[in-house]
Parts: structure tokens; C-alpha cells; sequence
């Protein structure tokens, strides 16, 4: 099954925000959908008995909430944002793993960026960094001219070696849109690492 991995920092404007956004978090956590309909005065979110059954894994450093959780619910995510920010969150760095697709999608307050490197981040972590010198490196699906020559860029500086299955002597697998369920398994199977294309262009 598919899901939505959220790692979300909300920075919140003013002592109200910081109550309201630990109240909210409270009530998904408890399940208290009817105090979390009271908070929702905007009714941002429908029928949280559904899109927010999930618990939240959080932590405060002074007004800021690092929040963690996944879903596998189809909501919009700009739902959630916009409510965070209907209730006092003054701003919102938010990175979300698309695990159906093998990729990351980056969001500033409720407006989602094209890449990770677009905006000057605070408090969201760079993506994990990879050294992929030397690595057997699997491309998969579609690929594109833009990862074709990043992948010709690679061979030449980081000496990489590109393969067409992945195995256990398989490093790594870059996705390029859809990917064989079977490719995936095997990733799994072997403990390969499986990062999207986009994450490819941006560490290559």
C-alpha cells in the first residue's frame, strides 16, 4: 500500500498558534475528532475520521514543532497545511516521500516547490547525501535525457556503473516514473536504497 511520509517543521506566530498547534496534534493523537472539528473553523480538513487516522511523532524546541508522521490516505496535503496555517503557524518547511513513486516533494508553508535547493530552508534537513562514487547503479523506467546525462556525468566523475537489474551486487536503484513491482522487490529483497530520479539529478 502506498503512502505519504511527512517530516514537517511549523514555526508558530504567537503564544495562541503554539496552544492551537499543540492542541491539534493532541487531538489526532487521541483520536478526539469532535474537539479537532472545534479547532477547524475553517473546515479545512473533511471527515478527519478518515484522512486523520494516523498518530504524530513530534518534538518543540521553542516555537517550533518537528513534526513526523505518514499516512497512507489520498488527502491533498495543501489541506493540512492550510489548516495549520488557518490555526497560528506562522511558517511551515515541509518534506513529504511519496513511497508509490520513490520521490520527494518539498513545500513552503501550503506552495509546493519544484526542488529541494529552490528555497533557503531553516530548519528541514538536507536530503540524505550520497556518496555514490564507484556504486553499481540501477536506472529504471523511463529515463529521461536530463538523467541520461547525469548518468554519463557520473560514469566519467564518479565512476559509477550503470546495470540494467538490481542484484545483490546493485548500490543503488534511481527511479524514472513507473517502475516494474518486480524491480522494487528485489531492491527490497537485497536492501538496495531506491531514490527517485529528481533525487539522482540533485546529488550527481
Amino acid at each position: 500500500m502506498s503512502s505519504l511520509d511527512f517530516k514537517m517543521f511549523v514555526e508558530t506566530k504567537d503564544s495562541s498558534g503554539y496552544e492551537n498547534i499543540k492542541n491539534c496534534i493532541g487531538f489526532i493523537n487521541s483520536k478526539d475528532y469532535d474537539s479537532f472539528r472545534n479547532l477547524d473553523k475553517g473546515e479545512c480538513i473533511y471527515d478527519p475520521e478518515y484522512y486523520l487516522d494516523f498518530d504524530i511523532n513530534f518534538k518543540i524546541k521553542g516555537n517550533v514543532f518537528h513534526l513526523e508522521f505518514d499516512t497512507c490516505t489520498s488527502f491533498e496535503q495543501e489541506e493540512i497545511l492550510g489548516f495549520l496555517l488557518s490555526i497560528g503557524a506562522g511558517r511551515i518547511e515541509t518534506e513529504i516521500f511519496y513511497s508509490q513513486v520513490c520521490e520527494y516533494g518539498y513545500y513552503l508553508n501550503d506552495e509546493e516547490c519544484d526542488g529541494y535547493y529552490d528555497v533557503e530552508w531553516r530548519w528541514l534537513p538536507e536530503p540524505h547525501y550520497i556518496d555514490i562514487t564507484g556504486m553499481n547503479i540501477a536506472v529504471l523506467g523511463k529515463i529521461t535525457d536530463s538523467c541520461c546525462k547525469a548518468v554519463e556525468n557520473a560514469e566519467e566523475y564518479f565512476n559509477i556503473v550503470r546495470v540494467e537489474h538490481v542484484n545483490s551486487d546493485t548500490n543503488l536503484v534511481v527511479t524514472c516514473g513507473d517502475v516494474r513491482e518486480e524491480d522494487l522487490d528485489a531492491a527490497e529483497k537485497y536492501g538496495v536504497r531506491v531514490i527517485s530520479e529528481k533525487h539522482f539529478l540533485d546529488i550527481s
